[in-house]
């Protein structure tokens, strides 16, 4: 197994404008779970919809009942696994009615460091500034080691 890295997300809301989008760290060894329930922290929503990553062609997610399946488990599925390359990108595509589609791209892979609390939020570009509870609630469920089943 590799050792632990972290990667740099920018996430982008396509197809608006004024340009949303979304900087944060994930652990690698994060789970497709796992990157899901970020995007709804740092993005501001309840998981109140659909959702599906597209990740070299195949599609990755949560299953709700009555809703999308996958054949996968997400919660056994780790971003490392991917074997992304820097600048590579992927869609995540949430609420698959109003088909919010979002580029999700790995900026940076850097160095673990023990001493800090992972996921980390580290910016955002909106009209309104996202609230600084998200920030706060991100933390708070990694502190305490929350993983989302």
């Amino acid at each position: 197994m590799a050792a632990v890295q972290i990667y740099q997300f920018h996430v982008l809301l396509l197809k608006i404008s004024s340009a949303i989008w979304r900087r944060f760290l994930i652990r690698s060894d994060s789970t497709i779970a796992d990157l899901h329930h970020t995007l709804q922290i740092v993005m501001g929503w309840d998981d109140d919809h659909l959702h599906q990553f597209t990740i070299h062609g195949k599609h990755y997610g949560v299953a709700h009942p009555g809703g999308s399946y996958f054949s996968t488990d997400p919660t056994t599925i780790r971003l490392d696994d991917f074997k992304l390359c820097l600048k590579e990108r992927f869609l995540y595509e949430y609420d698959l009615n109003d088909y919010w589609l979002h580029q999700v791209r790995l900026e940076q892979i850097l160095p673990f460091k023990a001493s800090k609390t992972y996921p980390f939020f580290l910016v955002s570009l909106v009209k309104e500034k996202l609230p600084t509870r998200t920030a706060v609630v991100l933390k708070d469920l990694w502190n305490k080691k929350l993983r989302w089943n």
